[in-house]
């Protein structure tokens, strides 16, 4: 075997280690989640979700990569009488449509300063269409506490000084909008059962710039362990945006003039529901 095969092999050596070793902490962890629904027939539908959390843990420092990605798309059939005959001729046209779609990553470092506090920075960037945004980046930076740090329960919570930079799908007239915020944000856990652990995340962000422009993210989680690796996981996210960004009205019957729209304003919550299957690495 060759020294670069070696050397790419080294890595799953060392998360394939012995785990009862107390001297060969883990450094690194993944947890990625997979969701995936298909209907056919009549109608058909398919919906993809998928999310990964790597961790790099050692000596009061953490780096966390988090990425994620929902879309959905849905197939409808018309039939259409092409002749009268005999017999009638009936012809069937497929629309396939893109019903839900976003994208996000986000990088953060933690850095301990005691038993109690922390310092972080992070970045982060995301794309969700039909919810009006093309891309939007985000920087921040603030301190931690960590309130309860004991097995199977754990609450800390996170406030920084933030910076966006939006655009969106349908462009206002600011274009890209850039603004400096305030963040708060909590993890809370607790096993509530030897397999059953719930979460609850959120991360409520200010903008300083105009004040009516809040938005919060929130994620309820229940999961249950089915073996070491494996679990089932059910979760609700809410999305709120105070400020929503704008889409533009169809017209299919040409009621407006040559070059004419009317932007409409979105709704300020969003849901998602997902169950998915969580692999432990």
């Amino acid at each position: 075997m060759s020294k670069r095969a070696c050397l790419l092999f080294l890595p799953v050596l060392f998360l394939a280690g012995r785990h009862d070793a107390a001297a060969q902490e883990k450094i690194w962890k993944d947890v990625a989640e997979f969701s995936y629904v298909v209907t056919g027939g009549n109608a058909s539908s398919a919906t993809l979700g998928f999310t990964n959390k790597l961790t790099w843990d050692l000596d009061g420092t953490a780096l966390v990569l988090n990425i994620g990605a929902i879309r959905a798309e849905s197939t409808t059939r018309e039939r259409i009488v092409t002749a009268a005959g005999p017999p009638p001729a009936v012809s069937e046209i497929s629309d396939t449509r893109l019903t839900a779609e976003s994208y996000r990553t986000g990088l953060t470092l933690d850095r301990d300063i005691s038993a109690r506090m922390f310092l972080y920075a992070g970045a982060g960037w995301k794309r969700n269409r039909f919810s009006g945004i093309e891309n939007q980046f985000s920087a921040a930076g603030g301190i931690g506490t960590t309130w309860i740090d004991e097995e199977g329960h754990s609450f800390k919570s996170e406030y920084a000084a933030t910076w966006t930079s939006q655009e969106d799908v349908v462009p206002g007239p600011e274009g890209t909008r850039s603004f400096a915020g305030a963040r708060l944000t909590w993890s809370y856990l607790i096993q509530l059962s030897e397999s059953t652990t719930y979460t609850n995340d959120l991360a409520v962000d200010e903008n300083l710039k105009d004040t009516v422009d809040l938005r919060a993210d929130m994620i309820n989680s229940l999961q249950v362990a089915m073996s070491r690796s494996l679990a089932l996981k059910v979760s609700l996210q809410l999305l709120f945006d105070n400020q929503p960004a704008f889409a533009n009205a169809d017209d299919p019957d040409g009621l407006l003039g040559a070059g004419e729209t009317v932007r409409v304003e979105l709704e300020k919550l969003d849901t998602i529901f997902t169950v998915s299957l969580v692999v432990n690495f």
